[in-house]
């Protein structure tokens, strides 16, 4: 098993959404999925956790960085079964996906607007290669790994950008 990190950006996650360290490293260890995203030497991997006994059912999904044998924890977030449609279980990054979709605020990556990018290659047009188009004065999370290529035909290199609105997914976790 290689060494489990927490990151200075795992607390943030942690009291937002009330995750204790103990439960990120057991989703880590205890994985019932993962995920892995490699971007040229950026590799991110999800690891998703059925917490058992808890009803309605729910996961919790941890997004780490690898770096040689060490998994750095830098976020993690509470998903509840009726996130899919009909209860449906989830790969870890379609429950990411997911959530950017319901509680996620609108960005603009390069030349394309959306709410959830992962290992796509944007055209650039020069300008800031990301930008939050909604919801600047609202608290919210998210991750934020891209490498802009300056090519010819410039493009940002998404490996995984996403940016939560914490009222309105604090008060999804509330509901339940």
């Amino acid at each position: 098993m290689p060494t489990v990190q927490l990151a200075d950006t795992f607390g943030t996650f942690a009291s937002k959404f009330s995750i204790r360290d103990k439960h990120a490293l057991e989703a880590v260890e205890k994985a019932d999925q993962t995920h892995d995203i490699q971007v040229n030497d950026l590799h991110l991997k999800l690891f998703q956790r059925r917490v058992p006994l808890v009803e309605p059912a729910l996961s919790l999904l941890v997004i780490a960085r690898v770096v040689q044998e060490t998994v750095v924890i830098e976020s993690a977030l509470k998903a509840y079964a009726d996130l899919a449609p009909g209860n449906a279980p989830l790969a870890p990054l379609d429950t990411l996906g997911a959530l950017s979709h319901w509680f996620g605020l609108l960005l603009k990556v390069g030349v394309k607007t959306g709410r959830f990018f992962v290992n796509e290659r944007i055209p650039w047009d020069g300008g800031d290669p990301l930008t939050l188009l909604e919801g600047a004065n609202r608290a919210w999370v998210g991750q934020s790994h891209y490498l802009v290529e300056h090519t010819p035909q410039p493009v940002v290199h998404c490996a995984l950008i996403y940016v939560l609105d914490v009222e309105q997914y604090v008060a999804w976790l509330k509901s339940h």
